[in-house]
This record gives structure tokens, C-alpha cells and sequence, in this order.
């Protein structure tokens, strides 16, 4: 680009035009990726040819990616190794192009890639009960969920898939159902998160076990996912959230997200879960595993209190992925229960989120919204707003009076207070603090070339997310 080109001014529009434009342009099908030959071997930059998007998939220029926990049990594990492979799944980006009966999506468009898809017309994706998609779900083979076979390939050899996404990529090719589309003004660079563990946390906390406001919460595991829950439970109000895990060091990240008490089970003398009884007085409302051992599971249900504690597991086992507990747990009247994305449904709820992170909202503050109602008479609610808010403010339901936001809070009386309007709209919540703050989440930035030590930080404990930036 030459110096008269870059000095431009330009509006923001016209900005993320020019960003569409030059993130979109691929050379003859042959791209570079980062490939795994082996278990636990060192990842190499490779020239790859990548083929064109199949009818119903899309084609897209990775922005950037983010190294999750998933990744690396994957590609250490040998016990059913699929090799060569490209890793990846937590990925921003843009359209490149797009197959046959494709119509969600067009070139230019900014997308986050799914690892489990939305085809929106299956039993799971028509229920609200689910986001278990039957015909887009978690894929384990290293091949495409429609024709079973892969889009890259060395030399005519074909190279795997995983989760069907693959984003240590330059381009990938994904399922259209398996890509969301997301607002152009948003950080491509930050909202990667959404894709995988910062999106799983929150749910977990939000949805999978509906924190409630004053409720005590005891986490196993802060890594990124576990952070993450203990984000969504401050959110929340929960009134005592205890961060538990083997490496102290973690602590200081945890305290500035929203835990209030951090425990290292090898510096105490007593079981981790009477000690947690202790500090709850009798066992926390609500448990969360994001370590992935059956083990702490267990440990997770004892830590709650009897009557209604619940455990909710989101950790995915390296080995032994039975589940042994005591019946009595469960007569006693606790919960396990799984979860998996948080259960969000990724196509519909990931856009929600990263409105949230963008207009630096969330829903639980009665004393903003307070405010709101004085300041802005309802009827002059953006028709816009009432689009994007759709799902966060819900109907009554089960013989209710009023209007709830799907956190719990009564907005009805609040409307009643200060208008003679019943609530027929939905409600701009954009003069609320950010509660949903990714930055915190990103410990390193690095490039393509460096994928390799992002591998090197996440094996050593010492990041959360490492965001890999590639080469454009």
C-alpha cells in the first residue's frame, strides 16, 4: 500500500469495508497451516491445498484463533490418534466465500467458527430444552459432517479436520452451520473467546445452573472456563464465590474476575470438600468441575449442600471418565448435571453475547435499569434494540404477572412504578457497567509462526487464552 493510500482518512464503515476487503483473497487453493504429524509432535507451518467451500459450507479467512485446553488433550492423546491434523477451533473471521444454497452468509461477513453446530431443523435444535444438534454436533473423525471426508490435503493426501473447524489455518472450510455471523464493529481479535471457553463459562453459571442472586459457588478449576463461571456468578450476585485449584498462582486472576476466596487443596490438611462445608456452612448451592477429572466431580458433590446443591460438569476427562458416587448424594436431593457450550444454542445465542461484550452490558442491575425507566419513556424503545434484546427479556410464564429479564429480575413493577405503560417493548440496557470483560482472558498475543509456544505456555500453566494472530 502506498503512503498516499495509507494516510486516508476513513470513516469506521468505511474501515471495516476496507478490512473485509483485503482479509478475503485466497491464492489458488493453496493456503498454510499449522499441521500436526503426530501425537505430542511439534507443530509445522505447511503449505496446504484447501478446497473449495461444498454446497452448504462456507469458506473463511481466520483472523485470529485461540488455543483451548481441547486442543491440547487432542493432539497429546494416543489413544486414537488422527493424524496428520489441523488443530483449532476457537476462531474469528471473515467470509471468504460460500457454497451452493448457502444464503445466511456472503463474502465480507464477520463470523466466529461453532465446534458443535445449529442446523436449526433437527429434534435437539427445535426443542429449548437442548443444544445437542443430531446433524451438526461435536465431530470426532477429523472429516466434514456432510460427505465425510476432509477439505485439506498434502500432496493428494488428506490432511484431518478438528471439530470439523481446524482454524490453525489461513482459511478453513466449515459447515454454514457451524459458523455464527457477528456484528462487523466488534473486536475479531477479542471475540474468538466466544467460540469456545469464555462462552462455555458463562453459560454454565447463566443457563446450566441459573445462578441465583446471594447463593454461594464453589469452583473447581480456574482456567479460562472456570474464570469464566466465576465471571457469570458475580453477574449474577451470588454472594460467595470460592475458586478452588492446585496452582496459586492462578489466584490473583481469580480475585479480579469476581472470586472471593481462592483455595489450594495441597496447602490444607482436611478434604477440600469438608472444608468447603465449612466455609458455606454446610455445602455450596451450586458446584462447577471445569478440570475434567471424574475424581474432582465426585469431590464437586460432596462440596454441596444437601436439599438442592448442584454440581454441574464441564471438564472433559483425559482417562477414566466413569463417575463413582454414593447413591446417598443423590437421595439426599443433589444435582449433576452436564453440560456442554454452556448450553447455549451457538447460532442463536453467541450473537447476544457479543452485543453484550460490545455495548458493555448485562442484565441484572435493578438500580440501572431504574434509572433507564426514569430517563427514557418506553414508547421511544429503538425497533433495533428490540431485535437485539429479543431472548434476554422474556414473557410471563407459569402463571406470572409481570415481565422478568431471564436472570430473574421483576421488571413489571418497575415500569408500573414510573409509567402507566404496560411493558410492550424491550429495554436498551446500554448504560450498564462491563461485566463481560475478555480482555482479562487474554494473557498473550502471539503470530502464526509462533504457534507453537502458545502449546509450550498452556502445557507450563502459565496462560489463560493465548491469542494467535495470523499472518496477513
Amino acid at each position: 500500500m502506498s503512503s498516499s493510500t495509507s494516510a486516508i482518512e476513513t470513516s469506521p464503515a468505511d474501515q471495516i469495508t476496507i478490512y473485509s476487503f483485503f482479509y478475503c483473497i485466497l491464492p489458488e487453493g493453496v493456503i498454510t497451516a499449522a499441521v500436526a504429524w503426530g501425537p505430542g509432535e511439534e507443530l509445522v507451518i505447511e503449505e496446504v491445498e484447501l478446497s473449495p467451500p461444498q454446497p452448504m459450507e462456507i469458506r473463511i479467512k481466520v483472523v485470529c484463533t485461540s488455543l483451548c485446553r481441547s486442543d491440547l488433550t487432542a493432539w497429546q492423546s494416543k489413544a486414537t490418534p488422527i493424524f496428520p491434523r489441523i488443530f483449532g477451533h476457537e476462531a474469528s473471521g471473515i467470509v471468504e466465500s460460500v457454497g451452493q444454497g448457502v444464503t445466511e452468509f456472503q463474502k465480507g461477513d464477520h463470523v466466529l467458527t461453532l465446534f458443535t453446530g445449529e442446523c436449526m431443523t433437527c429434534r435437539h435444535c427445535t426443542s429449548s430444552k437442548s443444544n445437542m444438534c443430531q446433524v451438526l454436533g461435536l465431530e470426532r473423525r477429523g472429516v466434514m459432517h456432510s460427505d465425510q471426508r476432509t477439505r485439506f490435503s498434502i500432496k493428494g493426501k488428506p490432511v484431518y479436520h478438528y471439530c470439523a473447524v481446524s482454524s490453525f489455518s489461513e482459511y478453513t472450510v466449515v459447515h454454514s452451520g457451524c459458523a455464527v455471523k457477528v456484528r462487523p464493529d466488534a473486536p475479531l481479535e477479542k471475540l474468538c473467546l466466544f467460540s469456545c471457553g469464555v462462552a462455555a463459562g458463562l453459560g454454565a453459571a447463566w443457563k446450566v445452573a441459573d445462578v441465583s442472586e446471594k447463593s454461594t459457588v464453589v469452583i473447581f478449576g480456574l482456567g479460562t472456563v472456570g474464570l469464566s463461571v466465576g465471571m457469570g456468578a458475580k453477574v449474577r450476585g451470588a454472594a460467595q464465590i470460592i475458586g478452588v485449584d492446585t496452582n496459586s498462582e492462578k489466584f490473583e486472576k481469580a480475585r479480579s474476575l469476581g472470586v472471593t476466596k481462592c483455595v489450594n487443596p495441597t496447602e490444607i490438611d482436611e478434604p477440600i470438600q469438608q472444608v468447603i462445608k465449612h466455609m458455606t456452612s454446610g455445602g455450596a448451592d451450586y458446584a462447577f468441575e471445569c478440570v475434567g477429572d471424574t475424581e474432582v466431580v465426585t469431590t464437586a458433590l460432596q462440596s454441596c449442600c444437601d436439599g438442592w446443591g448442584l454440581t454441574v460438569a464441564l471438564g472433559v476427562p483425559k482417562v477414566k471418565p466413569e463417575i463413582t458416587a454414593h447413591y446417598a448424594l443423590f437421595l439426599s436431593g443433589r444435582t449433576l448435571k452436564g453440560s456442554l457450550f454452556g448450553g447455549w444454542k451457538p447460532k442463536s445465542d453467541i450473537p447476544k453475547l457479543v452485543d453484550m461484550y460490545v455495548r458493555k452490558v448485562y442484565v441484572t442491575m435493578p438500580l440501572q435499569v431504574k434509572k433507564l425507566f426514569r430517563r427514557d419513556p418506553l414508547k421511544k424503545c429503538d425497533e433495533r434494540i428490540w431485535k437485539d434484546w429479543k431472548g434476554f427479556v422474556r414473557l410471563p410464564e407459569n402463571g406470572e404477572t409481570g415481565y422478568y429479564s431471564n436472570h430473574g429480575l421483576q421488571l413489571n413493577g418497575l415500569i408500573a412504578k414510573w409509567y402507566n405503560t404496560p411493558p410492550q417493548c424491550w429495554f436498551d440496557f446500554s448504560s450498564c457497567s462491563n461485566e463481560l470483560d475478555l480482555d482479562e482472558f487474554i494473557t498473550h498475543n502471539l503470530q502464526f509462526g509462533d504457534i507453537n509456544k502458545a502449546f509450550d505456555l498452556m502445557i507450563e500453566g502459565k496462560c489463560l487464552r493465548c491469542v494467535v494472530h495470523m499472518q496477513n
